[in-house]
C-alpha cells in the first residue's frame, strides 16, 4: 500500500459535533466488502452496518464510519493522484469518515487498519484525502 500525504479535510459533521475528517482508501479492483469486514474482524476491528460500515477498536473507541467512494464525487486532486499511483485510474473506493483530528488519534489508527484491510484484499491501494 502505497499512501499520500495525510492532510485530511475537516469539516463540521452536521451535527454540531465539531469537524469530521474525511479520506479516501482508493483501489485498482472492487473491494469485496463481506471479505473486507471479516479481515478487519480478525484484525480485531468489529464492524457494523451494510452500506456504511461503523468501523471500531475492540475497546469500542476510534471509531471511523466507511461508506463505498462516489467515484465520480471525487476531487480531480485526488483522481489524479489515485492514477498516478495505481498506474491506473482508481476503480473502487472506501470513504471513511471520523470526527476530529487526524494527527496522532485513535480513529486515525482505525483508517490506518481498514486501509491495510483493503490493501490485502486488493493488491494496491492509496489513502487520500478529501481537501
Amino acid at each position: 500500500m502505497r499512501a499520500l500525504p495525510a492532510r485530511c479535510s475537516a469539516r463540521r459533521d452536521g451535527h454540531g459535533r465539531g469537524p469530521m475528517a474525511t479520506v479516501a482508501v482508493l483501489t485498482g479492483r472492487r473491494v469485496n466488502w463481506r471479505r473486507l469486514r471479516r479481515r478487519l474482524a480478525a484484525a480485531g476491528y468489529p464492524t457494523t452496518g451494510q452500506a456504511r460500515l461503523r468501523v471500531a477498536q475492540p475497546d469500542g473507541r476510534g471509531v471511523v464510519h466507511a461508506a463505498r467512494t462516489d467515484l465520480a464525487g471525487l476531487p480531480d486532486r485526488a483522481a489524479r493522484s489515485a492514477r498516478q499511483l495505481l498506474g491506473v485510474p482508481a476503480r473502487d473506493g472506501l470513504t471513511c469518515s471520523f470526527a476530529g483530528p487526524a494527527a496522532v488519534s485513535e480513529e486515525w489508527s482505525t483508517v490506518v487498519a481498514i486501509a491495510r484491510a483493503v490493501a490485502a484484499e486488493v493488491p494496491l491501494a492509496v489513502l487520500d484525502d478529501l481537501v
